[in-house]
C-alpha cells in the first residue's frame, strides 16, 4: 500500500509488526530517497547524508545508517514525510564531501539518486 510500517523485537521474545492503517495523513505528502553508492561511495551509501528544506520552511535531515547496534537493521530508505508541505530542495552530502543540490523534487515517490565521480573524486 506504500505506508511505513514497523517492525520491533528480537530473536528469544519475537516480533511485532505494526501496521500503518491510519486515515488521517492519507493525504499528506512525502518522498522517499534511495541512494546507490559507486566508485569510493559504498554501494548502499551508507553515511550519506539528505538535507531537505520544505515550503513551510522546515529543515529535514536524514543519514544512512546499517547495523545501529549487535543484531539491529536499518531501512536504508530514507523516507520524509513533509505533510501538506512542498519540497523546495534536496541536498546529498556524500561520505566523499561531495555535494549535490537538486530543485523540482518529486513528491509521493521513491526517488533513486546515484553518485556520480566528479575528476576531484577520482583516487579519493
Amino acid at each position: 500500500d506504500g505506508w511505513v510500517d514497523f517492525v520491533t523485537g528480537d530473536w528469544s521474545r519475537g516480533y511485532t509488526l505494526y501496521r500503518n492503517q491510519g486515515l488521517e495523513g492519507r493525504r499528506n505528502n512525502w518522498l522517499t530517497v534511495r541512494l546507490n553508492g559507486s566508485g569510493p561511495v559504498n554501494r548502499d551509501a551508507v553515511g550519506a547524508r539528505v538535507y531537505l528544506r520544505d515550503s513551510n520552511g522546515r529543515t529535514h535531515m536524514q543519514e544512512v545508517i546499517s547495523g545501529s547496534s549487535l543484531g539491529a537493521g536499518n531501512d536504508l530508505d530514507l523516507h520524509f514525510g513533509v505533510g501538506d508541505a512542498t519540497i523546495e530542495w534536496l541536498m546529498v552530502l556524500w561520505p566523499t564531501g561531495q555535494v549535490r543540490l537538486y530543485k523540482n523534487v518529486p513528491l509521493n515517490q521513491i526517488w533513486r539518486l546515484g553518485y556520480e565521480m566528479d575528476s576531484g573524486d577520482v583516487g579519493r
